[in-house]
């Protein structure tokens, strides 16, 4: 899987600003010979969101992930709970792998899924393997799960990125 695909989605799991069509078009580009599921996928969530430069998608997105929140976009809290020390652990070596490599997180937390996708670009193929494997497969789906039961229009985003992630890993496997 061409590894730009991630940046593209963490970009598209930021509050939309007027740019997501855009945004969509590109994943789309990418995503339509190397894993048509989630092209098609995508063109789905496109779909429920409606225009993804209206106001109605800033809306959808704030009720997703931001403003009492269907679900939390941290991937900390998904993998050891709210209220675990070792949710502090993980941000913190997250923060010296972005400083290693240069990468700047923006003003979200570490561990917002938006910040790791764009990191993802920056590792080697078994450091992303592991990202994904470890840190982001697991998380994801219980994300989905939480915005499915609401019919959240980003539910189908998360599937999407869902079925890269499968197809990256399962690639993988078969390279290793």
């Amino acid at each position: 899987m061409n590894s730009c695909v991630y940046p593209l989605f963490g970009a598209l799991l930021e509050c939309p600003r007027g740019d997501h069509g855009p945004r969509i078009e590109e994943a789309w580009e990418v995503l339509k010979d190397a894993c048509p599921e989630a092209a098609a996928t995508l063109r789905q969530f496109q779909t429920a969101l409606g225009d993804p430069d209206a106001p109605a998608a800033e809306e959808a997105y704030l009720r997703a992930f931001d403003l009492f929140p269907l679900c939390v976009p941290y991937v900390s809290v998904h993998l050891f709970g709210e209220e675990n020390y070792r949710r502090g652990e993980f941000m913190a070596r997250l923060r010296e792998a972005y400083a290693k490599v240069g990468f700047d997180p923006g003003p979200e937390l570490p561990d917002h899924l938006s910040v790791l996708l764009r990191f993802a670009l920056r590792l080697t193929p078994e450091e992303r393997r592991e990202l994904l494997e470890l840190c982001l497969k697991a998380p994801l789906e219980a994300m989905r799960r939480a915005l499915e039961k609401a019919q959240s229009p980003y539910r189908l985003l998360l599937q999407a990125l869902g079925e890269i992630i499968e197809k990256d890993l399962t690639q993988e496997a078969c390279h290793a």
